[in-house]
């Protein structure tokens, strides 16, 4: 679907590296589509970010220290991640971004919670080829009103977001280094 010499190619995001973690044991990533639906993550290929000072990856810290997802953390893969220009990934890296984001992506599914937000992943899938949160992005939205536990403003989708990261909804997009 996407001429890879006609991409950007992305090592690292914001200065750190990028890895992918799996229970299972990666070669490549193969060429299937991932249904996008409302809900609270995408579907796709994971990613988390390893600053140059820290021996593990955002994602394993987290489970560690958390006690959690352990065994997806069996296999670890760095990556490279190509950014078509014509289908390129949306980046959230503050405040004003996730509001712009949510403002124009957010759905509420629920009657029972008319405040809670999702996201309607199949209409961003469609405007971008990937996500990417880092940084200074969604965990710093104090000016905004938001914190990283923000259930009691109804942003079910950004609870979900443990740590820095990103999916790539078109496997095809990532390749091992």
């Amino acid at each position: 679907m996407f001429n890879l010499d006609e991409c950007e190619r992305i090592d690292k995001i914001h200065g750190d590296s990028i890895w992918h973690h799996s229970r299972d044991k990666i070669e490549f990533f193969d060429c299937r589509s991932y249904e996008q639906l409302v809900g609270a993550k995408p579907r796709g290929v994971w990613m988390s970010f390893k600053k140059c000072d820290q021996d593990m990856s955002e994602w394993e810290l987290f489970c560690v220290s958390h006690k959690i997802c352990i065994s997806s953390l069996k296999n670890k893969c760095q990556i490279a991640i190509y950014q078509p220009k014509d289908k390129p990934f949306i980046i959230i890296k503050n405040g004003f971004d996730c509001s712009l984001f949510q403002q124009k992506y957010g759905k509420y599914v629920t009657e029972c919670h008319p405040k809670i937000v999702y996201i309607d992943w199949l209409k961003v899938s469609q405007d971008y080829s990937g996500i990417i949160l880092y940084e200074d992005s969604p965990f710093s939205l104090y000016e905004y009103g938001f914190t990283k536990n923000s259930a009691g403003i109804g942003l079910k989708w950004l609870d979900k977001w443990s740590v820095y990261s990103g999916c790539i909804w078109h496997p095809e997009l990532v390749k091992l280094i």
